[in-house]
């Protein structure tokens, strides 16, 4: 009898401690825990509005509260654009409900507008439980003043053009300058008539075709704008000028996003990058010669239009080269222009380069 009822409460201590045991993993399952992660990222610059996506994940809690806080610690009314949901939210606080493991924050995207103050920006999110506050957690973001952008490498980027100086010839790995303006100096009529096309009284609305030439030339293959004409028999060409590659013959026109393609420009397997974007006076194509090696959200962009006065930012009084600042660059991002106004807030919807289809692949960027 005595070694049955030992043995019974040797049971009923295990199950003792198998329910302890288990009530402590369920307590450990329902500690309250919140963190957030950045769907993209965390600074740049104020020329243009940025979304910050914010990403949660939590347990213990039934409602996550987010607070924006300027850098000076002052609350800030926001926007934010709520996950699969068009409509957006303004306020000093959003809340998001919290179903089991799935809450309604993640994903959201919280505005940051032009012209928002510089500094450190603090986004919060509080998660509670009936209504008690059982964590917190933030993410800091960094606005900088697109006025302070200072690129400071204009002698490498025009020493990659050639011109007049250098018999205007085609030279592997170098770009040959086209302008489109009739009015400027350092306009070419050979580049845009010929005995059987004369391009001179439109070559103003012709960018991409000026941008191509060059990009071509980089490649070391001679085409210049009226030589698209003679090619395809044609004053007017459509704006993809797919006619035009298929009669080349040895090229091939990539697309894609900037920084894949810049990879294949500094690689020396393809050319500098065309982008071609839309801004509130119209649209215009630029070509990405290159990028400033300390600050490399700014790239150096041939432009085929006017040229302007960039002796504030270390080129010349007629400069055809100007800085971008391109901090995201696919399809529908946008630039900014720092020193050509109309052009900041331009939105991209072409990136593109050229690359030979045989082995010689042009020179070194």
């Amino acid at each position: 009898m005595l070694k049955n009822g030992f043995l019974l409460c040797c049971v009923l201590l295990c199950l003792l401690l198998l329910s302890s045991l288990a009530a402590l993993g369920e307590a450990a399952e329902e500690a309250p825990f919140l963190e957030l992660t950045p769907g993209g990222r965390l600074n740049f610059y104020n020329g243009t509005y940025h979304y910050v996506t914010v990403n949660a994940e939590c347990r213990g809690a039934d409602q996550l509260v987010m607070r924006v806080y300027k850098p000076d610690g002052s609350p800030f009314r926001f926007s934010v654009r709520r996950m699969g949901r068009n409509g957006v939210t303004a306020g000093m606080t959003a809340s998001f409900a919290v179903d089991g493991e799935k809450n309604w924050l993640s994903g959201s995207e919280v505005l940051f507008s032009t012209k928002c103050t510089p500094g450190i920006w603090q986004i919060e999110v509080t998660a509670l439980k009936e209504r008690e506050e059982v964590a917190a957690a933030t993410l800091r973001v960094t606005v900088l003043s697109a006025a302070e952008i200072r690129p400071g490498e204009y002698d490498i980027a025009r020493a990659m053009l050639t011109g007049e100086a250098d018999g205007q010839n085609v030279i592997a790995g170098k770009i040959r300058f086209v302008t489109q303006m009739p009015n400027d100096h350092c306009f070419e009529k050979r580049y845009w008539r010929s005995k059987y096309y004369d391009l001179t009284g439109s070559a103003q609305t012709k960018c991409t075709r000026a941008v191509l030439s060059m990009g071509l030339s980089w490649l070391g293959v001679d085409c210049t704008p009226v030589r698209m004409s003679e090619m395809t028999k044609a004053q007017e060409i459509y704006y993809t000028y797919e006619h035009v590659i298929e009669a080349l013959g040895n090229v091939e026109q990539v697309e894609g996003e900037v920084e894949a393609l810049w990879d294949h420009y500094m690689s020396g397997a393809a050319s500098p990058v065309e982008i071609h974007f839309t801004y509130e006076g119209g649209m215009h194509a630029l070509l990405l010669i290159h990028r400033d090696r300390e600050n490399p959200d700014i790239y150096y962009a041939v432009n085929p239009g006017d040229g302007v006065n960039a002796t504030e930012y270390g080129g010349e009084k007629h400069e055809h080269i100007i800085p971008l600042l391109i901090e995201e660059g696919r399809i529908g991002a946008m630039i900014q222009s720092p020193l050509v106004k109309r052009f900041n807030k331009g939105k991209l919807d072409l990136i593109c380069q050229w690359k030979l289809l045989d082995e010689d692949k042009g020179g070194e960027p």
